[in-house]
Order: structure tokens, then sequence, then C-alpha cells
């Protein structure tokens, strides 16, 4: 994996007590998608993750892979090709905040979230 500046770590209390904050963790800085298109990638990525199976997680990644590689690490994305990693979803309603998660395939742990915050218009 790639090494991010100031990783924040990730927390789970439970219901909508949940994110990033601190640092030295696996959970990178919330990021605002601005740009339409990331934006909609990202929209559809979630959606993917939330709906579908793995297959057609991966499915999608490949068709639209070249976009999502300007927001996502490739080892991150190459190790979902392989299936050495699965991803999932989680919303945080209160902070509004979108979360990517990255996970092991073998041990289900997180290895990486990547939150966003959509930006309204």
């Amino acid at each position: 994996m790639t090494q991010f500046p100031e990783l924040q770590a990730y927390y789970d209390r439970g219901g909508d007590k949940f994110g990033c904050e601190g640092n030295n963790g696996n959970c990178l800085p919330t990021i605002i998608i601005t740009v339409p298109a990331y934006q909609s990638a990202i929209d559809r990525l979630f959606d993917v993750v939330l709906h579908q199976d793995l297959q057609f997680v991966r499915e999608y990644i490949l068709r639209d892979k070249e976009t999502l590689l300007r927001l996502l690490d490739l080892k991150m994305v190459d190790a979902v090709l392989d299936g050495q990693l699965y991803l999932s979803v989680r919303k945080n309603r209160e902070t509004q905040i979108d979360y990517l998660f990255f996970n092991s395939a073998k041990s289900e742990e997180i290895v990486l979230v990547y939150p966003f915050k959509k930006q309204l218009f």
C-alpha cells in the first residue's frame, strides 16, 4: 500500500458514532468531491458495492478504473480485482460522511478507509 500522510484511525462505537480521528491509523483524511465526473464515479461505486455481488463490483471497477484511480490507490484497487480485498460502504447520517472500506478477504479486517463528504451544489 502506498504510504499516505496523516492517516487517521477508524473507530466504531455503534450507531452513528463511527468515523475517523487522530492519527497513525488506517483512515484517510476526508475527501470532498467537487468535480462532477469524479463524484459520479464514486456515487456509482457506492451503489454497486451496496447492491451487487463481488463479481459485479470487480466488473464495475474494471469498466471505470481510469476514473476511480484518480481518487483511489492503485494497489488497493488491484487487490480488490485479485480477490485479496473486498469493498464495503457505510454512511454516517450524523456527519453525512460516506465511508468506503477496503477489507481483507481472509480476516475481514479493515485495511484502509476512504471517507467522502459529498459537495452539495
